[in-house]
């Protein structure tokens, strides 16, 4: 392959997207649409739970697999893994170059763009019977495991045009005196699938 050390100009030809995911991340669900510009989320439910109660803030892990590093095809949240009760604080932060001048009180903010949004989200996981849901844990730590962003489905967050999440730091806490609860929290950011041009003259 000849090295370019230079490129004056350049003409895109034939260029067609791919998008830039790592080797081994294969994402194949996609968020869940719901019509948020008719849901009134203070007074209008969403869903019901499996108690029959209306659902007015709910979460959803998509389906979705990925290939580990040895080439194992790894599924999780088959048929998504729904929560009924979700609340959230979303936070965002711009990303602003600031430049310092002599003699000038204050600093020059020269690029501003959109940051990530960062979410914060408690969750509960109910037990039938009073017993603890070892089943709905472990398929928690299978989304925990994921080294991928995780596509999700809230009405909340689809305010905010969020459909993909990346996990930072999460705790799964017992709750005192109620064996049949858990107490899911996590924060996470916001991602946006990024696409690059592949180029067939270079």
């Amino acid at each position: 392959m000849r090295k370019i050390e230079k490129i004056e100009g350049l003409v895109i030809r034939q260029a067609k997207k791919i998008s830039l995911l790592p080797a081994f991340n294969n994402i194949v669900s996609e968020s869940r649409n719901f019509d948020v510009q008719n849901i009134d989320t203070t007074t209008q439910e969403v869903d019901k739970s499996s108690l029959g109660t209306a659902v007015y803030s709910n979460l959803v892990f998509e389906e979705g697999n990925y290939d580990d590093l040895d080439g194992n095809t790894i599924n999780y949240a088959s048929g998504g893994l729904i929560f009924n009760s979700a609340v959230f604080i979303v936070n965002v932060q711009k990303n602003i170059v600031k430049t310092q001048v002599l003699d000038r009180a204050g600093t020059v903010k020269e690029h501003i763009t959109q940051g990530d949004y960062s979410v914060s989200c408690n969750c509960e996981l109910t037990g039938e019977d009073g017993q603890r849901p070892d089943d709905l844990l472990r398929e928690i730590r299978r989304i925990l495991e994921v080294p991928q962003a995780l596509t999700v489905t809230s009405v909340y967050l689809q305010l905010f045009g969020i459909e993909q999440i990346v996990i930072e730091s999460s705790d799964v806490a017992q709750r005192k005196g109620s064996r049949n609860i858990i107490d899911f929290n996590f924060t996470a950011s916001s991602d946006i699938p990024l696409e690059i041009e592949l180029l067939n003259n270079l």
